[in-house]
């Protein structure tokens, strides 16, 4: 399935310590508009913990996006893996955002599951997702820059993990890599941001800020994310979902707006939290277990 000659695409970086004006300047100069149409944004709230932490994405990120949303039906959806989500809502400021722009908060734990087959499996045949994903005409990825301890990084297409069920997450987690590219078949956003004002290195839900002061913007979200791993001083290839991601789904010639990846790169530590090995040999005995 990989393509002869590299997809074009353009993926835009911004530097600022304030996550709305960041984001509302980075889209501007992207001339980032959606009009008429049924939207679905979904940030990554994976915890109860605030954008400073670096851990969840910023409302204000989101509050720039939703601007740029002309005539447009608003669904904020999200599933949180490690808290309440309607909780996760109200503490990170999206209840207040949905009042602001007519927009409906859409819990994915408690819609209607339907299950998709995988056109092309790398590890999962079928997989369930929540039947919203598939009402809507576009899908904006707002993620968070991060270190993931199982899937090396979370970014835009591990951020569309939320879209599957939490009864059926921990059936996922031991193939995590394979199952990414497998819900990207299915699921693959429209656009991608990426938040990385207060990024977070070693795991993805103890915090361990780093204050990057970025925010990363781009139509196809596979190009996002291998700038975003650069940004956090990681080599895509070291990365087996966006390493196998090319493989899959074509090489990317990709222009760059904006700084240079040397004014912007940190090094993050990818040494993993003491949660994070609990996480990874949890894993591993659960994958032991369902073979």
């Amino acid at each position: 399935m990989t393509a002869k000659n590299p997809l074009k695409t353009r993926v835009g970086i911004a530097r600022g310590e304030e996550a709305y004006e960041t984001t509302a300047r980075l889209l501007d100069r992207r001339n980032f508009r959606v009009t008429g149409k049924v939207v679905l944004l979904k940030p990554n709230l994976t915890t109860l913990s605030s954008a400073e932490s670096g851990i969840t994405t910023d409302v204000g990120v989101c509050r720039a996006i939703l601007e740029r949303l002309d005539g447009c039906r608003i669904l904020i959806g999200e599933g949180s893996g490690g808290a309440n989500t309607w909780t996760a809502f109200e503490q990170n400021g999206y209840v207040d955002l949905a009042r602001r722009f007519d927009a409906k908060l859409v819990n994915f734990d408690e819609v209607q599951v339907v299950r998709k087959p995988i056109p092309a499996p790398l590890h999962f045949t079928e997989l369930p997702f929540a039947r919203t994903v598939f009402d809507v005409d576009y899908l904006i990825s707002a993620a968070k820059l991060k270190i993931h301890s199982l899937a090396q990084v979370t970014l835009s297409l591990k951020n569309m993990f939320g879209c599957v069920p939490r009864s059926e997450k921990l059936r996922v987690h031991p193939h995590i890599n394979r199952g990414i590219l497998d819900i990207a078949q299915v699921i693959y956003p429209d656009f991608a941001v990426i938040d990385g004002i207060v990024g977070n290195e070693r795991d993805e839900v103890d915090s361990f800020p780093v204050p990057s002061d970025i925010v990363l913007a781009g139509e196809d979200a596979l190009s996002v994310d291998q700038i975003g791993c650069r940004c956090m001083g990681v080599d895509p290839e070291e990365v087996e979902h966006l390493r196998r991601g090319t493989e899959f789904f074509g090489p990317r010639a990709i222009e760059l707006l904006g700084p240079s990846l040397s004014e912007v790169a940190r090094t993050y530590n990818r040494k993993r939290s003491r949660r994070g090995q609990w996480a990874l040999w949890g894993s591993r005995v659960l994958g032991w277990v369902r073979r």
